[in-house]
């Protein structure tokens, strides 16, 4: 897909280009879409763009990203002509994204603190061999217990963080709002071929050039509820499906 097949609702900027990049994919995100753009026009970061790309929502999505745009002169969004699905409609933000490091903020979570864009944007400055930087995973809406990777902070190597994910047949770093990585080693995209595990397959893509920067606090949360992309592939079996293709 090309840049053609969606149209911006505001032109795009020909400043400098900001250290971040915060990109949020919409589809059909009203319920909690305030709450998560709350989070990020908070941060204590003001050198980022913020790029809303909405997949043609048919709730009121539309209508909350005008009124947040009308806030920040940051935020710059867009409605696909047709949709494309989570994995296209992120590589779409991608594509458009102008930052060093790029921040997924998925609309149904949120970051935790106002800090958090700046902590992870400064580990991946503190860590120049880091491809990406990730924070303590941290649940809403469920009991479950969230995964732990480590009980310290620090620097891992990343081939050793692939296997270590294999071996234990789970996502060690989480989900993309629990992450920030380096844009040029991601210029690949995601890989289409993923939905359900599309965050995985792309820590792996990154994990093969750099290491893994991980900070041992909860900056921001994976909220859990039955409409997730994430509970329906468990429900439907494409998640052990797209497990397979890793072997």
């Amino acid at each position: 897909m090309n840049t053609n097949e969606h149209f911006a609702t505001q032109p795009k900027a020909c400043k400098t280009s900001p250290k971040v990049s915060v990109l949020i994919p919409v589809y059909n995100g009203a319920r909690y879409l305030p709450e998560c753009l709350d989070s990020v026009l908070a941060q204590d970061f003001r050198d980022a763009e913020i790029l809303i790309s909405d997949d043609g929502s048919t709730d009121d999505s539309a209508e909350i990203i005008k009124k947040y745009t009308s806030r920040d002169a940051r935020v710059r969004w867009w409605k696909n002509s047709r949709n494309l699905g989570l994995t296209e409609n992120a590589n779409v933000c991608l594509r458009e994204a102008r930052g060093e490091y790029i921040k997924f903020v998925h609309q149904d979570d949120k970051l935790l603190s106002v800090l958090a864009i700046k902590k992870m944007a400064t580990a991946l400055d503190e860590y120049p061999t880091a491809a990406l930087t990730g924070s303590r995973q941290h649940l809403t809406g469920t009991t479950s217990r969230p995964t732990i990777f480590s009980n310290r902070s620090g620097c891992f190597e990343g081939r050793r963080m692939i296997v270590t994910c294999l071996e234990q047949n789970t996502n060690l770093i989480g989900q993309p709002t629990l992450v920030m990585f380096r844009q040029r080693l991601a210029r690949r995209g995601f890989d289409e071929r993923f939905t359900s595990s599309m965050d995985f397959e792309m820590w792996c893509h990154l994990l093969e050039q750099g290491d893994y920067a991980y900070l041992h606090e909860p900056l921001a949360t994976w909220r859990v509820h039955q409409n997730h992309r994430t509970a329906r592939a468990r429900a439907n079996g494409s998640l052990a499906h797209e497990h397979l293709k890793f072997m």
